[in-house]
């Protein structure tokens, strides 16, 4: 699920905190096995659709807990070759504990439940950075089909100082009718970075380079990592009638960092295979801190499209129910500049002249906005009641 735009950051191995070094292994040298080493029946158990890899016991057995984890992360990155679909369940409750998910949706629907008075305070406007509440029909059209969700961003917290202008860094905005709201997500957010810095070194060890800090060296203080509280009313609400029947909560796309960590509190997300079908990816029934991984854009240039970045949706479900949704984006600094890595072979066409983090995501919202003009000046989408009265403040 795309953001608003304004991703802000994910902690380099230089900056490790406690948990996160107890987690993570002295260097391994990269198996001596082809590419991807393990190439993994595409069922999975208990008929899931996605396999299920749990980060418990890293802390524990370094060596062999952690060779576990990579092999099959690199199950799922050759099987992906076939199926179309780089991601995966991730069970990170040896790291998040269950109560810090259940207060992230105590405070995501405190939140949402205050009058749209109130919430306008915290409008995405008024930040520089497009911190804050992003109301129902404000969020980026990724296609040309209206998206049915309202939304609270958060990112590292840095100051204006720090952030000196930097697209997407700086200041988060906190509701102050809600007490616990700045300590409990905020602690989420640093949960859901520990999460991050191993699963950068795991993808760095599954695809064999030689240095586990390949990829995260590049995600500071200062890289575009986002967190999103999401919330799709139910059908009861109002509605724009997309032109193929579906309810969409979020169109079609794909993530524009390196990869996406996503709990939600019903099914409704559907991931796009290779061959065209979209496939219903619900949260898994037997576990509160699961987390859907997909992989993005970044990591799709990194690899050369070894890797593709995984498109996906949300489809409201037809029970009446509202769903919510925790996702965690985690982006690079703006500056990066991502080229193939040369054991990916020569870079092809799509990728030869890089990435650079800050401009694919401006790029992005570029076009989301010229998709949001569209869908206004064909009457498709209501026009929006805070966006214009905000524009022109900030927080």
């Amino acid at each position: 699920m795309a953001a608003s735009f304004a991703r802000g950051r994910c902690v380099g191995s230089d900056l490790l905190r406690p948990i996160t070094r107890r987690l993570f292994p002295p260097p391994l040298s990269s198996p001596s096995t082809s590419r991807f080493s393990l190439s993994l029946s595409t069922a999975t158990e208990a008929g899931h659709p996605l396999r299920v890899i749990s980060l418990e016991g890293l802390g524990l057995d370094t060596s062999g807990a952690w060779k576990q984890v990579v092999h099959q992360v690199q199950g799922v990155f050759e099987e992906s070759r076939a199926t179309g679909l780089a991601c995966f369940y991730l069970d990170a409750g040896s790291i998040v504990p269950k109560e810090s998910i259940a207060r992230g949706y105590e405070n995501l629907k405190a939140f949402h439940g205050l009058s749209d008075e109130v919430k306008v305070k915290y409008h995405s406007t008024r930040s520089r950075i497009s911190r804050g509440w992003v109301p129902l029909f404000e969020e980026p059209a990724y296609e040309q089909k209206v998206s049915h969700v309202e939304a609270f961003d958060l990112g590292m917290e840095v100051s204006e100082e720090d952030a000196a202008g930097d697209p997407g860094i700086g200041p988060n905005v906190w509701p102050s009718e809600l007490k616990s709201f700045r300590k409990e997500v905020y602690g989420l957010y640093q949960e859901l970075t520990d999460v991050s810095d191993v699963l950068f070194r795991i993808f760095a060890h599954a695809l064999e380079l030689e240095d586990l800090d390949s990829l995260g060296r590049h995600s500071t203080t200062k890289a575009r990592s986002v967190m999103r509280l999401l919330r799709y009313p139910p059908e009861t609400v109002q509605v724009v009638v997309q032109d193929d029947g579906k309810d969409i909560g979020i169109s079609a796309h794909t993530d524009f960092e390196c990869f996406t960590l996503i709990h939600q509190s019903a099914k409704g997300l559907q991931v796009l295979g290779a061959d065209g079908r979209w496939v219903e990816v619900p949260p898994l029934p037997d576990s509160d801190t699961s987390f859907v991984v997909l992989i993005g854009d970044m990591l799709e240039c990194w690899t050369n499209g070894e890797l593709l970045a995984t498109p996906h949706r949300v489809v409201r479900p037809k029970d009446g129910r509202e769903r919510m949704s925790l996702i965690r984006f985690n982006g690079l600094d703006n500056d990066t500049l991502v080229l193939p890595f040369p054991k990916f072979g020569k870079p092809k066409p799509k990728y030869e002249r890089g990435i650079r983090q800050g401009d694919h995501l401006q790029e992005a919202a570029d076009k989301a906005q010229k998709n949001t003009e569209r869908l206004l000046e064909k009457g498709d989408l209501p026009p929006s009641k805070y966006s214009a009265q905000n524009s022109a403040k900030t927080l």
